[in-house]
């Protein structure tokens, strides 16, 4: 059942008796053709389950409460009646059984679908099957929540209730896009590994943002402050906020050199809190004079004494 470069490359390696071939001990190794291998965890090149696969008890556990709740759900839409048939004190009843299965059909015919009836010689009285207490109706929800502590995702990210801080929510994202930028710098290698084997004219890699929904403001804020200071992350910049190498130098010939945004038409910067000059407002709460106020009399003592002088 194994497919078959598995199969060639081990008659390759160990041979075949049956079709006279003889094994080459030197081909130890084999690569398939466009073949790619990907593991969640490069710390362990000999364990090769899937990732999460601990977690497939937990999604079968699911089902099996979400079933459950649903066979609960029917059986609240059920009821019995019972139906007292008298007896005398020897336990013979005071109604020929005949004329009472008469009444008690008559009564069971005009009974909607779900309620059932039984005759007895007993009390009347309805038996529900209806429930309602907390662990009844959390069942499912309780084995969701075991789910995603399986698998070590936060539930937040999901609709949990019962924690809503953002900065949790941050910090469970942290170790889930640890695991997705390990896979993404994997594949960005054999990317490179497959440029390098075209003996192209001109020599480039490609390069993978370790960027998310999650941390997007985050990445663009600190690739930001490095622009700012020197470090040659410009193009890094630029491709966090959505343009890549080729836009990115088209769009600056484009305002630099033909459209002259910066040397003709935006002298100054845009108006920003960061670009404003201050004006003359030395700043303090408005005086009595400027509102047409006077002083009153603990004002006058501090005018006169010139208390606020040094202030």
């Amino acid at each position: 059942m194994y497919g078959n470069n598995f199969v060639n490359a081990y008659y390759l390696y160990k041979g075949d008796s049956k079709k006279g071939l003889k094994g080459d001990k030197t081909k130890k190794w084999y690569e398939p053709e466009n073949g790619i291998c990907i593991k969640a965890d490069e710390s362990d090149p000999l364990y090769s389950l899937p990732i999460f696969t601990g977690t497939l008890l937990s999604v079968l556990d699911i089902e099996d409460y979400r079933m459950l709740q649903k066979v609960k759900t029917e059986n609240d839409n059920y009821k019995i009646l019972s139906f007292k048939l008298d007896t005398n004190d020897e336990g013979i009843p005071l109604m020929d059984y005949g004329q009472a299965s008469k009444y008690f059909q008559t009564a069971a015919d005009s009974l909607a679908d779900g309620v059932g009836a039984i005759l007895t010689p007993f009390d009347v009285k309805d038996i529900s099957f209806q429930t309602s207490t907390a662990s009844d109706r959390n069942a499912v929800t309780d084995a969701e929540a075991q789910f995603w502590e399986t698998a070590g995702v936060s539930s937040l990210l999901f609709g949990s209730t019962k924690a809503t801080s953002s900065a949790s929510l941050t910090l469970s994202v942290k170790p889930d896009e640890a695991i997705a930028y390990s896979l993404l710098r994997q594949f960005e290698r054999f990317f490179n590994m497959k440029l390098k084997k075209m003996n192209l004219d001109y020599l480039f890699k490609i390069a993978f943002l370790q960027q998310s929904i999650f941390n997007s403001d985050e990445y663009i804020n600190r690739l930001s402050k490095a622009a700012s200071l020197g470090m040659p992350v410009k193009l890094e910049y630029a491709a966090a906020l959505g343009l890549s190498p080729s836009d990115t130098l088209g769009i600056t010939y484009l305002e630099e050199d033909i459209l002259a945004l910066s040397t003709k038409h935006w002298l100054a910067p845009l108006v920003s809190s960061n670009t404003q000059t201050s004006t003359e407002n030395e700043g303090g709460r408005p005086t009595n004079s400027s509102q047409g106020k006077g002083l009153t009399e603990s004002g006058e003592q501090t005018k006169e004494g010139n208390q606020n002088e040094n202030r």
